[in-house]
């Protein structure tokens, strides 16, 4: 392949995709289309080792974990945007891998796929993101300081801080001051600029934000709905206890829907100027994570869970099922069940590269159904959803509850009626964890040969 170009959307959701990816066939003709493709977490730090070094954020050497703090009235609240992420192993990027026949370009715009291991297998950052603290940014560190040091105050006080902290960053924001991203359209023109250089092997990494709140200001999303209700639909993000009418959720919709027509026009337009540098090209399409709209009892957004409940309902469809299309190998409609943590070893796979032995993931046209497993950590336990072609089976691990439900349809729980499709969906769970023990096998084994090659 000449060139690998992966396009990462944050929080598009499957059932909301279909018209950036009508976009691209115009451009490119039909690719490869998985229709029930999965993301191993449902916010971009659990989902992305699965996208780009195929491992779950649950793996031995990997501490990931969303934390919820009580507040005063001893509810347990969720500290916004408050992960605690510590990774004491290595962990292996296809980007080192490919490194010897292909250059890496990325833009990420996102401090969660922005870890130092990544940046620094990346020969060439595009990120915005990367290059200053903006003041958005700035504020949101100083809050997430708060939370951290002083949970109990900070809840005491969060009634207070908010509308001052919204009022702020809105001027910013409805100014357009200092985005925190490159938006669709900057994004776009640099993989441009990238294919249209040296003919060189390129792998490029473009991850898109414009779907992911705070929105921003630009001539689609203002023309549409204006400054006013820019500003309402970021007041509305996260916020479940906001009272929210029928009217101002209508808005609240129409504004991801703008965004993601937003990205899909800047998208095409790109390629359709650089489509005669794509022969033998490999492009991608998918994303970490999708979004709610209003599902979940209210649900907006990907995190900010406020207590066991809605940890346990966060591995849902709406956050979990995510497009995934391939072009440059043909074209078709795949059916079946399938992960993103099988997509890097899919890409060495096309390209006759080895996928490293400590990898979880195998080839997406393998001709063997497995189940797509997701997974949350919390301070409050594990959590995880297996899926089948037929069912998904949520998991509490620490408390041991199981719940049954139709896949696509997560609304009744039938684990009391089929309770033997509960214990083959186990067995499927229990042979994930030995296989995650077996890739730690495998990571040690690497380590220790590496430490006998250095004496």
């Amino acid at each position: 392949m000449k060139n690998i170009l992966l396009i990462t959307v944050d929080c598009l959701r499957y059932d909301h995709s279909r018209v950036i990816i009508d976009k691209i066939n115009e451009v490119l003709g039909e690719g490869i289309e998985f229709e029930n493709a999965y993301a191993t977490g449902n916010f971009t730090g659990s989902s992305f080792p699965g996208i780009l070094c195929s491992k779950f954020i649950d793996m031995p050497g990997e501490d990931m974990c969303y934390k919820l703090v009580p507040s005063i009235n001893n509810e347990i609240v969720a500290q916004d945007q408050c992960f605690s992420i510590k990774n004491s192993r290595k962990r292996v990027y296809i980007t080192e891998i490919i490194k010897n026949g292909y250059k890496s370009y990325a833009m990420t715009n996102n401090p969660y796929v922005e870890t130092p291991e990544y940046m620094n297998t990346i020969d060439e950052i595009k990120s915005k993101y990367s290059k200053k603290k903006t003041i958005n940014n700035r504020m949101d560190g100083i809050i997430k300081k708060i939370s951290f040091k002083f949970p109990i105050l900070y809840h005491m006080l969060r009634k207070e801080i908010r509308p001052f902290y919204r009022f702020i960053k809105d001027i910013f924001i409805s100014k357009n001051i200092n985005t925190p991203f490159l938006d669709a359209e900057k994004n776009s023109y640099i993989i441009k600029e990238i294919i249209d250089g040296s003919d060189q092997k390129k792998f490029i990494h473009a991850h898109y934000m414009d779907l992911h709140f705070p929105y921003y200001k630009n001539e689609y999303l203002e023309l549409e709905i204006g400054e006013s209700n820019i500003l309402l639909v970021n007041s509305m993000y996260g916020d479940k206890q906001l009272k929210v009418d029928e009217k101002k959720e209508i808005i609240y919709k129409k504004a991801y829907k703008i965004q993601t027509e937003y990205v899909a026009e800047q998208v095409s337009k790109s390629l359709n100027e650089i489509k005669d540098k794509l022969d033998n090209s490999l492009i991608i399409l998918t994303a970490d994570h999708g979004e709610l709209l209003g599902e979940n009892n209210g649900g907006r957004g990907h995190g900010r869970m406020r207590n066991k409940k809605e940890l346990e309902l966060t591995l849902c469809e709406e956050l979990l099922h995510v497009p995934l299309v391939i072009w440059g190998l043909g074209k078709g409609k795949v059916n079946k069940v399938v992960s993103l943590v099988d997509l890097s070893p899919t890409i060495l796979d096309i390209i006759g590269m080895e996928k490293p032995s400590e990898w979880y993931g195998e080839t997406l046209f393998s001709k063997t159904e497995r189940p797509a497993i997701s997974e949350l950590r919390s301070n409050l336990g594990n959590f995880y959803t297996i899926r089948t072609q037929k069912w998904t089976l949520r998991y509490n691990e620490k408390e041991n509850k199981k719940q049954l439900y139709t896949r696509g349809k997560e609304d009744k729980d039938l684990s009391n009626e089929k309770p033997e499709v509960v214990k083959e969906m186990m067995k499927l769970f229990e042979e994930h964890k030995k296989k995650k023990e077996r890739q730690w096998k495998e990571m040690l084994k690497k380590e220790i040969n590496e430490i006998k090659n250095k004496k």
